[in-house]
């Protein structure tokens, strides 16, 4: 079990498309001497910093920093169309990445079961496993069925805690179908609070909302537990909801905060 970081812990220091953007955004260089920094050696870059449109040498200099600094890499993706998928696989391969997590965009999972019995004899024989993101695409039923029929080691899953909520799945639902296929935990902390409306009409809804990992609802003791009672060893990747605060300058200082406090919270837990 390693811990490591995402660039989903990130999002406005890298920028968000639509938003106010950062002065000086991170890039995949900085963000690997970022977790150095923290103390991790293992990065997630996902498609939230396109690495798509890089060239190779942009490529070598981040497979070279990341082995100067000691640090496991992986990738993610969208989608889940094999030529697209394939495409990626090649980036994979000229950064050495152990995984590439994506999100199923496809709701429907036989037509994802066969895409992946096509694809994943390409990623075995890179070395490279397939990790799939639950989100509210499709139920975790749906997801576990995908896994039991292709069944191979080089198909697993990128467990979050957060995401399939938007179908009203428990993060309980979550561990029990996806549990003994997990590869990856997206450790993801959240609050739920009422929606504040002005009297005499108040407290209608739930907001759900990011928080720093150990402040939240998410039960950090119950899940590894839960998890590895299924006899699995996932690493656990750090993922943020920060707010945008009034200035992208207040924000991306305070998502530094979020995840300075979310490391030290997940090293004291894991006692690395």
């Amino acid at each position: 079990m390693q811990l490591g970081i995402g660039t989903w812990a990130f999002p406005w220091s890298i920028g968000i498309p639509g938003h106010p953007q950062p002065p000086n955004p991170l890039d995949a260089v900085s963000l690997l001497h970022r977790a150095k920094t923290l103390g991790l050696s293992l990065v997630q870059i996902c498609d939230n910093l396109p690495y798509y449109d890089l060239t190779p040498q942009e490529l070598v200099e981040i497979r070279q920093t990341a082995d100067d600094l000691g640090i496991t890499l992986g990738l993610g993706t969208r989608g889940v169309q094999p030529e697209h998928l394939l495409r990626i696989l090649d980036y994979a391969r000229h950064l050495r990445a152990e995984t590439l997590r994506t999100v199923i965009d496809t709701p429907d999972p036989v037509r994802v079961a066969t895409w992946m019995r096509q694809i994943v004899p390409h990623f075995a024989a890179a070395g490279v496993t397939i990790v799939l993101e639950n989100t509210e695409v499709l139920p975790v039923q749906d997801i576990a069925r995908i896994l039991r029929d292709v069944d191979t080691p080089h198909l697993r899953v990128c467990l979050d805690t957060a995401n399939s909520l938007g179908r009203l799945e428990t993060l309980e639902q979550v561990v029990e179908a996806l549990g003994p296929y997990t590869r990856i935990i997206h450790y993801k902390d959240i609050g739920v609070r009422r929606v504040q409306q002005a009297p005499p009409v108040f407290r209608m809804g739930f907001e759900i909302v990011g928080q720093p990992a150990g402040q939240g609802r998410v039960d950090f003791d119950w899940l590894i537990t839960a998890i590895t009672q299924q006899g699995v060893d996932p690493d656990i990747i750090l993922e943020l909801w920060p707010p945008f605060l009034e200035t992208i300058e207040q924000t991306v200082a305070n998502e530094a905060v979020w995840v300075e406090q979310s490391i030290r919270f997940l090293k004291g837990k894991l006692e690395v």
